[in-house]
């Protein structure tokens, strides 16, 4: 190896690892795929010999090693938004083979755009569709402020429920009715069984559905009890937690005697 050589920069080549190949530049300033060969040829016009006489690899040989370890790109092909060129991206070289190729304006005339807007069937197409699109526009504009106009009265409806009528609202009870559901307990006579189903009519006719569980704890009066003790007709007392579908999960269940006025 000669001292000349160990100064000469590398030549424009690029390596692709996972293609295994070489890339250098064209005269359109384009970028093509070369073999090693070709490769070799390349840096042999910068100055490296290609043969040598005393040692196992030529001048051209340890070029394309030096290539291989110094000058290698992640990614080959065209790039949109980039032009032609080696670009450094994510600690990785990438080369973009190809240059995006824009249109440029230029003035001139346009008979056939011209024609078609002096077409009278075309002036009476382009006014119905123009007609059509504002009707849609105010079809929308409709729609948008029904829902607007739905979603506050909502809101005002949880406020109502969640605030004056809420559990914890000093208002709460002169907000409820004699025969609304308690959507943590009910108490009333047992109308029907399917375990784990029951249905408890209340005082005043608000029926509600209780799911009894594993968990649930059932009594007969002040004894223990089980879901064989509970049939329909008697009267109980359940209390537990609201589920999504407004039904009462059972944590305690106790069967009591009928009221005296039943």
């Amino acid at each position: 190896m000669t001292a000349i050589f160990e100064k000469l920069p590398l030549p424009p080549v690029y390596y692709h690892g996972r293609e295994a190949s070489y890339w250098r530049e064209d005269d359109a300033g384009g970028w093509i795929k070369v073999n090693e060969t070709g490769a070799k040829n390349f840096a042999a016009d910068y100055g490296y010999m290609k043969r040598t006489e005393r040692e196992a690899n030529s001048e051209a040989d340890d070029c394309l090693m030096r290539i291989q370890s110094c000058q290698n790109v992640a990614y080959v092909g065209p790039l949109a938004g980039f032009d032609a060129g080696v670009y450094p991206m994510s600690g990785s070289l990438v080369l973009v083979t190809s240059s995006p190729k824009f249109i440029k304006a230029k003035a001139g005339e346009w008979p056939v755009l011209k024609k078609l807007f002096e077409n009278k069937s075309f002036a009476t197409t382009l006014k119905v569709l123009v007609a059509l699109l504002i009707g849609w526009v105010l079809f929308a504009a409709g729609i948008f402020v029904g829902y607007h106009k739905a979603a506050y009265s909502l809101d005002r409806d949880d406020i109502y429920k969640n605030g004056l009528n809420g559990t914890n609202s000093p208002f709460a009870p002169f907000m409820h009715g004699s025969d609304d559901a308690n959507p943590h307990g009910a108490m009333g006579q047992i109308i029907s069984v399917n375990f784990p189903l029951l249905m408890i009519k209340g005082p005043e006719s608000a029926e509600q559905v209780v799911i009894i569980s594993s968990s649930t704890t059932i009594r007969l009066l002040h004894g223990m009890a089980s879901t064989s003790d509970i049939k329909a007709g008697q009267f109980a007392i359940s209390i537990g937690e609201p589920n999504d579908k407004g039904e009462i999960q059972a944590s305690f269940i106790r069967i009591i005697p009928a009221p005296q006025n039943q």
